[in-house]
């Protein structure tokens, strides 16, 4: 089985394998091309997305247990070999609820709904209480974070399906005056990812925390369970990125070949400043953007490709390719670039603005794959020889993504970094 980050990527691959050996070996099976039964069984090479991937977590032990054995099984037997292309996305899954973000969405339960799913409403207002008591001690304390569960010892448990079902059909851009179903889909979606995280709280530990002066709950679990058959990961991070080091005896990690990455001909131009985040650079976009088109028109030859990334909320204000006088300008941001090959062409790549994750991003992970700590661990974050794995967590995300956005380099569609999880104890090693 081979996992690739895009849709188009699976196709890709599945057509130049059937190439290379002149026959049909190989399928890709997604949501715009499903392979029927009867293919996935044939097919010495079924090729899947990332989130196909990471659903294995879900689908084990769900009603689409059947089809994950679709993927996984074939005619001769257990597809004994994975390769994931590029590190696996959302390997950790998060789930926040704000509690200015619940208070709102409770207020905007109609009656009717109310009364058709009066426990569920109920299990919202007493998550709702328990946040509100948290934060007050938090207040008091000024906390950063601190544990409020354990997994199985949430105020209350609740299967919010019904809710869910009834909240996205309310016609929300109504409620605030428009008439417009883009707008309409847009809120259902936000409002829903509120009600899914509120689920997975009160299933999963939880720790506050307070950010500014937002209050949330959080938590996170591994999307992938390191039970499954390992794979190979083809990710030139996988020195860098901390994660892996997390799997501990799970993970083996592979040096990269002499020569596979060679930087001797790029030039690094850096600026320094602050406020970089995404928030700072939305409110300082206006001032900076000018500046910067007024220096890379100095800087750039005309034959010049150049790709932006930034963040997504100024992706809109990047320079046009007549407005720096080059030849081609492409723009991608911060989530939508990893894995993507069709920037492999261009000769400059301007980083502008860095992908800052929450505070809390950090805990996030490395509870969800060493277990839940208690509230010591949160004033004295350390692991093995790091005294602070929290903050390093973060740093060492950032280095994995400005390492100039994967995929890019050579153009091969697959990094160079193997790592292979160590497969069941049974089944000998990736």
């Amino acid at each position: 089985m081979i996992v690739t980050r895009l849709k188009a990527q699976a196709d890709e691959v599945a057509s130049d394998i059937n190439a290379y050996a002149d026959r049909q070996v190989a399928i890709a099976d997604h949501t715009d091309h499903r392979a029927t039964p009867e293919q996935l069984e044939d097919s010495d090479i079924v090729v899947i997305t990332h989130e196909a991937y990471t659903r294995a977590n879900k689908t084990l032990s769900g009603v689409r247990a059947e089809r994950w054995k679709r993927l996984t099984h074939w005619r001769g037997g257990k597809r004994l070999l994975t390769i994931v292309d590029e590190a696996l996305a959302n390997v950790v899954e998060h789930s926040q609820v704000k509690l200015d973000d619940l208070t709102f969405l409770i207020g905007l339960i109609p009656h009717e709904v109310r009364l058709a799913h009066a426990a569920e409403v109920e299990a919202l207002e007493t998550l709702r209480e328990s946040m509100l008591v948290h934060a007050g001690l938090n207040d008091g304390f000024e906390v950063g974070t601190s544990l409020a569960w354990v997994k199985g010892e949430a105020p209350v448990s609740a299967d919010l399906t019904a809710l869910r079902d009834a909240m996205r059909q309310l016609r929300y851009d109504k409620q605030i005056g428009r008439d417009d179903d883009k707008e309409r889909h847009r809120l259902a979606l936000r409002y829903d990812k509120v009600l899914c995280d509120a689920e997975a709280l009160l299933d999963q530990y939880a720790v506050m925390a307070l950010t500014g002066n937002q209050h949330s709950l959080n938590s996170a679990a591994l999307a992938v369970p390191l039970e499954l058959p390992g794979p190979v990961v083809l990710d030139a991070t996988a020195g860098v990125d901390l994660m892996y080091q997390l799997m501990e005896d799970r993970a083996d990690i592979i040096p990269t070949p002499r020569g596979v990455r060679d930087y001797s001909n790029v030039t690094l131009h850096v600026a320094r400043t602050a406020s970089i985040g995404k928030t700072k650079m939305e409110e300082l976009a206006p001032k900076r953007f000018p500046q910067l088109q007024t220096n890379l028109a100095e800087r750039l030859s005309a034959d010049s490709k150049v790709l932006f990334c930034v963040h997504k909320r100024v992706e809109h204000l990047v320079p046009a390719q007549a407005d720096l006088g080059i030849c081609e300008v492409a723009s991608a941001h911060w989530g939508k670039i990893d894995g993507s090959n069709a920037y492999k062409d261009f000769d400059t790549v301007v980083i502008f603005g860095l992908p800052f994750r929450d505070r809390i991003w950090g805990t996030n992970v490395f509870f969800a794959f060493k277990g839940v700590q208690d509230d010591d661990w949160h004033d004295n974050p350390c692991w093995r020889q790091h005294a602070d794995v929290r903050e390093l967590l973060q740093r060492r995300h950032l280095a994995t993504s400005i390492i100039l956005p994967r995929g890019e380099q050579d153009g091969s569609g697959a990094s160079t970094m193997m790592r292979g999880l160590r497969r069941a104890r049974d089944a000998g090693r990736a």
